[in-house]
């Protein structure tokens, strides 16, 4: 949920996403990373699914793609293509203003998290495959 003053609106019910990302007061925001005031909230634990993607993002995302658009980007395929494709598609939002698209020119920051899939056991007898770890870092 964003915090913000519109975004516990869109949550309510009381104003839809599309108002909420042109409102004069989008940029509104009630917790800061830093700020003395920070508050971490821990909701209900969720069992995530095989194909689940969770994203973490800042207002330079949520405030330039649609929630829907957010998720098409992320369902499927490398979660490295995804960020790829979110954040060269958040900046050209940036950039360029559409009529009825979102467009707020901000930082950006944003997390993808998916669960690693299962290993597949080996026969019994079969050779190792060669493989290698790349730090991301």
């Amino acid at each position: 949920m964003p915090h913000s003053p519109t975004g516990y609106a869109v949550e309510a019910g009381l104003l839809e996403e599309d108002a909420a990302l042109h409102h004069e007061d989008r940029h509104l925001v009630t917790n800061i990373l830093g700020h003395e005031d920070l508050r971490v909230e821990i909701g209900s634990f969720v069992d995530m699914a095989r194909h689940d993607t969770i994203v973490i993002g800042s207002d330079g995302l949520y405030d330039n793609l649609y929630k829907e658009e957010i998720i098409e980007r992320i369902r499927k395929g490398p979660l490295r293509r995804a960020a790829q494709r979110l954040a060269a598609d958040v900046r050209e939002r940036m950039l360029t203003e559409k009529r009825r698209q979102p467009s707020k020119a901000d930082d950006l920051s944003f997390m993808l998290v998916r669960r690693k899939p299962p290993a597949t056991p080996q026969r019994k007898g079969a050779k190792a495959k060669n493989t290698q770890s790349k730090d991301l870092g």
